[in-house]
């Protein structure tokens, strides 16, 4: 067992206390990256890619900030074409989308609700437009409103917002029927990412 040692007593101390996080909140969802301080790390500046995706094109929900973001800088890295798809965040996806293109790579941004069936219909159409293919798809987009008590969860919360965009959205822009979204090339493989599988859903 490992030994222990009791405490002989107890002394007042008292010292500053570095703030590195300070506290921050924000009313609005999805919340604006740019209005964060500090800014949240999108890039690790000593990762060189080396083009394991090069000439493909990844579309990315939520992709303007947070993970989404990371991942898009990652893929430039790497060589792909990015589709970024946010909801009303313009300048974060106008941040991620100069980011893309000073690493080299192409971006094309995409404003829309993906609660609502049209706009994957919308993304894939301007994604085939100005790209000509659609490689790889990431489900990114979520939200998330914590509560103390389940009795809070409003049903408007619940349906219309909640499992419309963390849920919903994820079988209308996969759904081929609807976006046409992966039409098989020969010799071509397409990948589909949910990132929201590690967040519980």
């Amino acid at each position: 067992m490992y030994p222990y040692y009791p405490y002989y007593g107890k002394k007042a101390v008292t010292k500053e206390q570095p703030i590195v996080f300070p506290e921050q909140h924000q009313s609005k969802h999805p919340g604006l990256e740019y209005l964060m301080r500090p800014l949240p790390i999108s890039e690790n500046p000593h990762y060189f890619g080396s083009k394991k995706l090069e000439n493909k094109v990844a579309v990315i929900s939520g992709g303007d900030s947070g993970i989404g973001r990371a991942v898009a800088l990652a893929f430039a890295k790497e060589g792909a074409k990015l589709v970024v798809v946010y909801l009303d965040e313009d300048t974060d996806a106008e941040w991620t989308k100069r980011r893309i293109e000073e690493l080299g790579s192409e971006c094309l941004l995409v404003r829309a609700d993906l609660r609502d069936p049209a706009s994957s219909v919308l993304t894939a159409e301007q994604t085939i437009a100005a790209f000509g293919r659609i490689d790889i798809l990431i489900n990114n987009c979520a939200v998330q409103y914590p509560k103390k008590s389940l009795l809070d969860i409003t049903d408007e919360q619940l349906m219309m917002t909640t499992f419309q965009t963390n849920i919903f959205s994820f079988f209308f822009l996969f759904d081929t029927r609807r976006t046409a979204l992966f039409k098989i090339r020969s010799g071509d493989h397409q990948y589909h990412l949910d990132h929201r599988l590690s967040r519980g859903g």
